[in-house]
């Protein structure tokens, strides 16, 4: 089991070796208007596109440093995976990762009082671990058992609290006071399924075979993101993305 941690710690250092190997981008490729956009843009609370953002001013230089660390690190490292490693590889870790994402949506059903949702939920989980070899496959959609979201900050939201401001977290992006809120919490109890899982799995791994999971866990969740950072250099991303954002939380909560 420990060489097992051993070989992915590896492979990830060899990830990171051949994105330093790979040719710097030039800074001119990376276009970063947001130190040229206005500090706040004035829109009316009566405007079908104003989103409580008391803090903008710290949002944007939040937002600013996700973009370059995406743009200089995540990318690059996440473009590197995808050459070496192939597509029906990086589709089973992602199943897998998808798979134990499934039990905070099942907790989060039953605290909406989602009979038909947590029941769904449990038949995809048992069904991907038990014929999907531990969640590699996603047999459970042959089924009719669909993939169905559901994070503490719904069930907050379900449950009558307010949305608060609007947040941007450094490196995981856009949120709210009450979706940060829910990340912490849905983050935890994933952290104690995953714990238990190494555990089950060799109960003296290391700390090495943690940060190993880890990462390659940043490096799938980030490659299933199309988003890209200042592809057209508006000067008015933020804006965008902070509207589309919480028009999508709302739709979320609703449906």
């Amino acid at each position: 089991m420990r060489m097992r941690a051993a070989i992915l710690l590896a492979a990830f250092v060899l990830m990171l070796s051949g994105c330093a190997a790979k040719a710097p981008t030039p800074v001119t490729d990376f276009r970063a208007p947001v130190q040229h956009a206005p500090e706040k843009v004035d829109i009316s609370p009566d405007s079908p596109f104003y989103v409580y953002d008391p803090w903008e001013r710290m949002n944007r230089r939040i937002y600013d440093f996700n973009a370059r660390l995406d743009h200089y690190v995540l990318m690059p490292v996440v473009e590197t995976y995808e050459r070496i490693v192939p597509h029906p590889v990086r589709r089973g870790v992602s199943n897998f990762f998808s798979n134990l994402g499934e039990l905070p949506t099942f907790l989060n059903c039953l605290l909406q009082l989602d009979g038909a949702g947590a029941a769904n939920t449990f038949g995809r989980f048992a069904t991907n671990t038990v014929l999907g070899v531990g969640g590699l496959f996603d047999v459970a959609d042959a089924g009719g058992l669909y993939h169905q979201h559901e994070d503490f900050g719904q069930t907050l939201a379900v449950w009558g609290v307010p949305r608060g401001p609007y947040l941007v977290l450094p490196v995981l992006g856009p949120s709210n006071v009450r979706d940060a809120a829910g990340l912490a919490v849905d983050g935890t109890v994933v952290w104690i399924e995953e714990d238990a899982v190494m555990d089950m799995l060799d109960p003296e791994y290391t700390w090495g075979f943690r940060m190993s999971y880890t990462s390659l866990k940043c490096i799938t969740l980030r490659e299933q993101v199309l988003f890209r950072y200042y592809e057209d250099g508006s000067l008015f991303e933020y804006d965008l993305v902070r509207f589309l954002y919480s028009k999508k939380r709302e739709w979320d909560v609703s449906k």
